[in-house]
Order: structure tokens, then sequence, then C-alpha cells
């Protein structure tokens, strides 16, 4: 995938011990956002998909590190 994935992790509130993991996706040539990627996180069984800009996000994370992956039909 010739993206560039940005992401971050914040806590949602303290007492929930859970996060957030947003982020970008974009094309690493154009800089254009990618639309209907498939970003997976490691070790959870959660993903989500961009939206036409590019945005995703995934709720409820337990703390901890994960990997990220964007995947795209038509992209290597």
């Amino acid at each position: 995938l010739a993206a560039a994935v940005l992401f971050a992790v914040a806590p949602a509130r303290a007492e929930a011990q859970t996060g957030k993991i947003t982020g970008i996706v974009t094309d690493s040539a154009s800089g254009q956002p990618i639309e209907g990627v498939q970003i997976v996180l490691s070790r959870t069984g959660t993903g989500a998909l961009t939206n036409a800009s590019g945005r995703y996000f995934i709720l409820a994370i337990p703390p901890g590190n994960y990997t990220v992956t964007a995947r795209r039909i038509g992209y290597g």
C-alpha cells in the first residue's frame, strides 16, 4: 500500500482504561486521501475503513503497543 498512515493513541477516559486510534491514509505520491482502506489493529480483531477524506478511528482500545496495518485492493 503506497500510503502514509498516521495514528495517535489517546485515552478516551482515565477511568475506562481504553483509548482511541485515529489517523488519515494518503497516497505517498500525490498526498491525496484514500477512501475504503481497511485498517486492522493487531491482536484485537478490530478494525475500520477509511472514509472519503481518508480518515479512520477505532474506539475502546486497551492500553498497549499495537501494529496498525492498512490494505486496499489496487495498492501494493
